[in-house]
């Protein structure tokens, strides 16, 4: 009986909740941080909270990773277009009048 008991509470479908509680901690914030609305929207409050936090760390990191890219190519854009006008600008000092 106690074995059919177990059996039986081994075969119980997990919670979500307790499911996502039970994982490691990187696993859980992994879990949580690419977790959907609709998803985050049916746990509890502590774990809806660590979720919109470790959300927002995501898109943070992300929104600082794409501004870095973005600058690094604007400075480099930028850099080319000083440097090729310089050139065309110190032809111009530099030519001869006839």
């Amino acid at each position: 009986m106690a074995a059919d008991q177990n059996r039986e509470s081994n075969d119980a479908p997990l919670d979500p909740a307790s499911f996502i509680q039970s994982l490691p901690a990187s696993l859980r914030q992994q879990v949580l941080a690419d977790m959907d609305d609709s998803m985050v929207a049916v746990l509890p409050s502590d774990l809806a909270a660590e979720a919109s936090v470790l959300r927002r760390e995501v898109e943070e990191r992300h929104r600082r990773l794409v501004q870095e890219r973005l600058f690094a190519q604007g400075a480099g854009l930028l850099s080319g277009i000083l440097r090729h006008s310089g050139i065309y600008i110190f032809g111009l000092l530099t030519m001869k009048k006839f």
